[in-house]
């Protein structure tokens, strides 16, 4: 399996993605460093392992949506609006609004 099959995504637990996704992804960017370590990196190098990130990056947050998507199709009309009310998140937050946050 190369770099680019691997499905997790930077930013997400452990637990909604690979440990083997974060570690490609973390080794990629730990190869980036590496290579603009000196001065006078390669701009090439460096572009290609910017570019490798992004599509590490890009499976992996595919893959997520294929598994949302896979996994709402199994929920009745009344459970995604339950899972709805549960996790209020608008699109691009990073935390839950604020009712869910009040105590009940």
């Amino acid at each position: 399996m190369n770099a680019l099959d691997t499905h997790g995504y930077r930013g997400w637990s452990a637990d909604l993605c690979g440990m083997e996704d974060l570690a490609t992804c973390k080794i990629a960017e730990i190869d980036l460093m590496g290579i603009m370590d000196v001065k006078d990196f390669d701009l090439e190098k460096a572009s290609a392992a910017v570019k490798r990130i992004e599509e590490i990056k890009t499976a992996q947050h595919l893959e997520m949506l294929n598994a949302m998507k896979e996994m709402r199709t199994m929920l009745t009309d009344d459970q995604f609006k339950k899972m709805q009310k549960m996790i209020p998140m608008k699109a691009g937050a990073k935390k839950p609004a604020k009712r869910m946050l009040k105590k009940k």
